[in-house]
C-alpha cells in the first residue's frame, strides 16, 4: 500500500513539471471607436496548451465575461470589438491559458481611466489612473501625453511621471482632444480613450524682458531693446510711455522676433522719459507691463581754473540682472568716443582739460554680467581757457644812468588774458627767489619794474617774471636775467682799465658790449669802443683838458631774437679819476706870444676850481672857475699896469681841496 502511494505522488509531480505556465497581459489600447486591443505575452511553457480565453468586466471585482477563445498559442493580441471603451471610464481584462491540466490566468489589467476638464482660465487639466495597482515591471516609468490639434493631427505633448498634467491653451477657440499612453517593453502600448473639450485661450502671455532704454550714440534717438517673448503665440509688443503719471500706449511693434523700437517723437535732451512694454498674443491677450526703465540725462560743466569737467546724470533704474557700474566716454575735437573712467555713483570728475578743445561726453550703464548696456544723452562744451598761451619773457635788466635803480622790462607775448605780472628777485645767486613786485594787467604786452632797493656797484640781482591768470594761478615763468656790474682802475700812464660780467638770459644772446664814456667837460656820453670781450683799456692821455673824472658804463647788445627784439642792458656807472698836475708861469706879456696868464694843467677837475688875481693894493682884478680860462691883463676892460700880481688857485681832488698861490709879473 505504501508503495502505491509513492508511485501516485511521483506521477503527480511529473505531471506538474510538464504543466502550462500563465500568460502576462501587458497592454489595453482603446481605439477611437471604443474597441479595445488586448496584448499579452505567451506563457514560457506551452506544454499541453489547448487555447486562450479572454475575459472582460466593467468592474475589477467582476463579474467577468468570456468574450472569445483563441486556439493558436502564437496569437498574443485580440481586438475586443464593441467594448465601447470611449464611454466606459475603464474596462478590465485578463487572459487565461487552458491546458489539459487546467486554467492558468494572467493578472487583471484595466484600460487607463482618463478624464479631461476645462478650468475656464485657459488651462486643460488632465488626470488618469494606471492600468494596474501594482506597477508592471515591463511598463515605462512615464506616461506620454498626446494632443489632437489641429483636428485630426495627433502630436506628442509631454512625458509625465505622475497622474496629472496641465496644458496651457494657446489657441483662441477650438475643440482639443487628448489621450494618455503607457508603453511596454514588449512593444505594445496602453492607450486611454480620447477626451475632448472646447477651450478658449484666456491666459496672458509671459511678461517680456525689457533689456534697455538707451540713447543711440549717432542719432541721439531713444531706443528700446527686449528679449524675444517665450510665449509662442505672441505676435506684437505694446510700447507704453508715462505721461503725467499715466501709462499711455504709444505704439505697437509686430512680430514675435522683433526686439527693438526707436522713438522718433521725443527728444531725450529735453526730459527724462519712462517706458514699459507688454506682449500681445494671437487671442489679443495682453501680458502685464514690465517694470519701467528710463532714459538717462547727462549734464557737463567745467572749472576753468582747475581744468576739470564735472559730469552728473540721472540714475538708470531696473537694469536687468542689476546695475553694476557706469562707464564714462569722452571725445575731444571730433575724435572717437573712448572710455575714460568708471563710476558706481551718478557723478564723475574728468581732469586735464586741454585749452580751446571741444569735448563730448556720454555715460553708459552696465549690468552685472556686462551683457546689457544703456547710454545717456550726450553732453558737450568747448573748453575756452583764457591762459592757454601763457607766456612771459624778461626782455632786459638794466641799471639807470644814476646807478640808483634797476629797471626790469617783461614781455607777455601772446598771452590772451591775465590779471597780474609778478617779478621775483634773488640777491647774489639765482637760487633764492622771492616775490618782489607785482603789476596788474594794463592791456599791453610790456611791463616795466623799477627796483630801487639795490647796490648796483657791488651786488648781483637776478630777476624772473610769472603770469597770474584769472584763476589766481601763476601759469608761466620767464627766463632769468641779472644786472651787469662794471669795475675799473687807473694807472700812471693815464689809462683807464675796466672789466664786467657777462649778461645772461637773452633768447638771442649777446652780440657785443659798448663802452661809453663821459668827461667832466662833455655834456653827453660818447662811445669809446664796441667789443665782444668783457674787458677793455681806455687811453686818456690826450684828454688832459677834459677834467680828472672819467665816467664809464657798459651797454650789452642782444642779437635779434625769435620774438623780434634786440634789446640792451646797461651796467652800473663808475668814475675813474686821473691825478691832476699844475704848472704856473711867473710872467706874461699881453702883447707878446704868451699873452694869457693861465696855469698849465693836466686832468684838472672842472668842479670846485677857481683862480683869483690880486693887485698890490689887494684889489681882485680877475677870477674864473674854468681851468681852461686865463687872465689877459685887463680888469673890467682896462689894461692893468706893469707890475707884480698875486694869484691864488684852489681845486678839489678826490674829496680834498688843494691850494697854490704865488706872484706873476705883467710885462709889456
Amino acid at each position: 500500500m505504501k508503495k502505491l502511494i509513492v508511485i501516485v505522488c511521483f506521477l503527480n509531480l511529473l505531471l506538474a513539471a510538464q504543466a502550462l505556465s500563465r500568460p502576462e497581459i501587458r497592454c489595453l489600447e482603446v481605439k477611437d471607436n471604443g474597441d479595445v486591443l488586448v496584448s499579452w505575452v505567451a506563457p514560457t511553457d506551452l506544454s499541453g496548451f489547448v487555447h486562450y480565453e479572454i475575459f472582460y468586466a466593467k468592474e475589477e471585482t467582476g463579474p467577468f465575461t468570456k468574450v472569445t477563445t483563441i486556439t493558436s498559442s502564437s496569437t498574443v493580441q485580440y481586438l475586443h470589438a464593441g467594448a465601447n471603451a470611449v464611454v466606459e471610464p475603464h474596462c478590465y481584462y485578463y487572459v487565461s491559458a487552458v491546458s489539459s491540466n487546467g486554467h492558468f490566468d494572467s493578472q487583471i489589467i484595466s484600460t487607463i481611466e482618463f478624464y479631461l476638464s476645462n478650468s475656464g482660465t485657459g488651462l486643460a487639466v488632465l488626470n488618469w489612473s494606471a492600468p494596474t495597482v501594482e506597477p508592471v515591471p515591463s511598463h515605462s516609468d512615464h506616461f506620454d501625453i498626446w494632443k489632437d490639434y489641429p483636428a485630426g493631427t495627433w502630436s506628442s505633448l509631454a512625458e509625465v511621471q505622475g497622474l496629472v498634467y496641465r496644458d496651457t491653451i494657446d489657441v483662441c477657440d477650438a475643440v482639443i482632444a487628448y489621450r494618455v499612453e503607457l508603453a511596454d517593453a514588449s512593444g505594445c502600448r496602453n492607450v486611454s480613450r480620447p477626451q475632448s473639450e472646447r477651450f478658449t485661450d484666456m491666459t496672458a502671455p509671459a511678461i517680456p524682458d525689457l533689456d534697455s532704454v538707451t540713447v543711440d550714440e549717432s542719432s541721439q534717438q531713444i531706443k528700446l531693446g527686449w528679449e524675444v517673448s517665450p510665449s509662442p503665440d505672441v505676435f506684437a509688443y505694446i510700447i507704453y510711455l508715462q505721461e503725467n503719471g499715466v501709462w499711455i500706449p504709444i505704439d505697437t511693434v509686430y512680430g514675435r522676433t522683433t526686439t527693438q523700437w526707436t522713438d522718433t517723437e521725443h527728444d531725450p535732451q529735453s526730459a527724462v522719459f519712462s517706458y514699459r512694454i507688454a506682449t500681445l498674443d494671437s487671442c489679443l491677450n495682453s501680458s502685464p507691463m514690465t517694470v519701467l526703465q528710463k532714459t538717462m540725462q547727462l549734464t557737463a560743466t567745467y572749472d576753468l581754473c582747475r581744468r576739470e569737467a564735472y559730469l552728473s546724470w540721472t540714475d538708470y533704474e531696473n537694469m536687468p540682472r542689476d546695475l553694476a557700474k557706469y562707464q564714462i566716454y569722452c571725445s575731444r575735437d571730433g575724435g572717437p568716443m573712448q572710455m575714460v573712467g568708471e563710476s558706481t555713483s551718478q557723478s564723475y570728475t574728468y581732469a586735464g582739460l586741454i585749452a580751446n578743445s571741444a569735448y563730448v561726453f556720454l555715460v553708459r550703464a552696465v549690468n552685472s554680467d556686462g551683457q546689457i548696456t544703456a547710454s545717456s544723452v550726450k553732453a558737450d562744451f568747448v573748453f575756452s581757457s583764457a591762459d592757454n598761451m601763457d607766456f612771459v619773457y624778461v626782455r632786459s635788466v638794466s641799471v639807470n644812468e644814476t646807478s640808483d635803480a634797476i629797471v626790469v622790462t617783461a614781455y607777455t607775448g601772446p598771452t590772451v588774458t591775465f590779471t597780474k605780472v609778478h617779478l621775483y628777485r634773488s640777491v647774489d645767486d639765482d637760487a633764492h627767489f622771492s616775490k618782489y613786485q607785482t603789476l596788474s594787467y594794463n592791456g599791453t604786452d610790456t611791463y616795466t619794474f623799477t627796483d630801487v632797493d639795490v647796490d648796483c656797484n657791488q651786488r648781483l640781482y637776478y630777476y624772473k617774471a610769472t603770469i597770474e591768470n584769472e584763476c589766481d594761478m601763476e601759469t608761466a615763468e620767464s627766463n632769468v636775467s641779472h644786472n651787469i656790474i662794471l669795475r675799473g682802475s687807473t694807472n700812471p700812464s693815464h689809462q683807464n682799465s675796466m672789466n664786467w660780467m657777462t649778461y645772461d638770459g637773452w633768447n638771442g644772446g649777446v652780440s657785443s658790449y659798448t663802452v661809453k664814456r663821459r668827461t667832466e667837460t662833455a655834456m653827453f656820453e660818447s662811445d669809446v669802443m664796441v667789443t665782444p670781450l668783457r674787458s677793455c683799456t681806455d687811453d686818456v692821455s690826450e684828454l688832459t683838458n677834459e677834467g680828472s673824472i672819467f665816467t664809464y658804463c657798459i651797454v650789452a647788445q642782444e642779437n635779434n631774437n625769435e620774438y623780434g627784439f634786440a634789446d640792451q642792458s646797461r651796467s652800473n656807472s663808475i668814475q675813474l679819476v686821473q691825478s691832476p698836475t699844475i704848472y704856473v708861469p711867473n710872467a706874461f706879456n699881453p702883447a707878446g706870444i704868451n699873452n694869457i696868464f693861465k696855469p698849465v694843467s693836466t686832468f684838472m677837475p672842472t668842479e670846485d676850481y677857481y683862480m683869483l688875481i690880486f693887485g698890490r693894493n689887494g684889489q681882485m682884478v680877475f677870477n674864473t672857475a674854468d681851468p681852461n680860462e686865463g687872465w689877459d691883463g685887463t680888469c673890467k676892460g682896462q689894461e692893468m699896469p706893469i707890475g707884480v700880481y698875486i694869484y691864488k688857485i684852489k681845486y678839489l681832488y678826490e674829496g680834498q681841496y688843494y691850494e697854490k698861490s704865488g706872484t706873476v709879473t705883467l710885462i709889456k
